[in-house]
This record gives structure tokens, sequence and C-alpha cells, in this order.
């Protein structure tokens, strides 16, 4: 029996809002903790989460030292361009031109753009070949290939699951300045990098 014209429009209806649902679901999840949950915790246990009404976009709420103390700045593997006074992602276009991609130079504060040998945006060269970020870089799937945080250097990296496992980790991140084994969530490329205000930066 042939569906009539209105359970049809509803059903494409339903699927459309499910699909939406899903779509939102994924872009707001960054870390397990909420806002709410995350605030009430001690400066020593706490960590970056999602606040689009005090960051900008491709920002992270970091927690400071103390704990009222919180922090809007660039996503892991994002780059503080000041010419824009916005984080971009580390080998994408980006501010730049065609052909280009953001980098954070090698002993240097200030992003450049540079030239992508691939001359396609989303690709790298690795091990003298063109990759596609986000593709998978051997046998096994869930290896990536990506940005790695604090060292902004394109590389094949460990499951998701993996990478935030050890995110909190300052001799896997190379987060920035540490205290008594807190973190500072101050990676290389990022608002406070390039201010020269991460705690225990040389100015």
């Amino acid at each position: 029996m042939m569906m009539s014209h209105w359970k049809f429009i509803t059903l494409c209806l339903c699927y459309l809002t499910i699909a939406l649902q899903y779509t939102n679901a994924q872009d707001a999840v960054a870390f397990e903790e909420s806002i709410e949950d995350t605030l009430k915790l001690p400066a020593d246990n706490r960590r970056p989460v999602e606040n689009r009404q005090e960051c900008d976009e491709n920002e992270l709420y970091y927690p400071g030292d103390n704990n009222d103390d919180w922090i809007c700045d660039c996503r892991p593997s994002y780059i503080y361009y000041p010419d824009r006074s916005k984080c971009f992602p580390a080998f994408k276009k980006g501010p730049c031109k065609d052909n280009e991609y953001l980098i954070m130079p090698n002993n240097s504060y200030v992003p450049v753009c540079e030239k992508n040998p691939c001359y396609k945006e989303g690709f790298v060269r690795i091990s003298r070949r063109c990759v596609q970020l986000g593709t998978a870089c051997n046998i096994d799937s869930r290896r990536r290939y990506g940005v790695e945080e604090g060292t902004l250097i394109p590389k094949c990296l460990p499951p998701p699951n993996e990478q935030i496992a050890s995110r909190f980790s300052p001799e896997e991140t190379g987060a920035q300045g540490t205290n008594e084994g807190k973190i500072n969530y101050c990676f290389r490329g990022c608002k406070r990098y390039f201010n020269k205000t991460c705690p225990g930066q040389a100015v």
C-alpha cells in the first residue's frame, strides 16, 4: 500500500529532527565534564570545558590557579592569530591565502602563513608524502593523522580516547608551566603563549 503524502512528510521530518539532534550533540561534546559540575571542583581537579557563553569560537574554558579563576583560550592544536584576534586550527587555511596553511614556526611566538606543499586544504606532508588530516594512518584504523597538541607537529596520533586520557599529563601534552604537578593548560600557540603569560614561561 502506497504511503500517503502527509505520512511521508511526517516521516521525513522525524528523520531530520533525529539527525539534527545527533549532529548538535556531536558538536557540543569536547570533554565529559559539564560546566556546572566542573565549576564546583577544587582548582587541582578541574579540566577544560566548553563554554560558548563566555568563550569565542574555537576556544575552551580553562581552569586557572584559583577556584573561581577561569580563562578562555584556544583549543589544543589550534593557533591564536593576533591580526584577527581568533584561534584557527593548525595546518589549515584559516586566515591565510589559498594554498597556504597556518603554522607556528620553531622558536617563535608569532604564527605565519606558509605555502602548503600539498596544494590541497586539509592535507599535510608527512614522511615525504601528502596525507589527509583525520584519515587512518596505518593498518590500525583507530590511529589518525592529526596535529599533536603542544608541539603542533602533524603526525600519526593514537585513538581519541587515548589522547584524552593523556591530555592531562604534562609529559604527554607539552603543556607550558607546571607547579607541583598541576597543569596550567597553556599550550604552544595559544593566546597566553603569544602574550607570554603562561605560568613559568620565559619572557
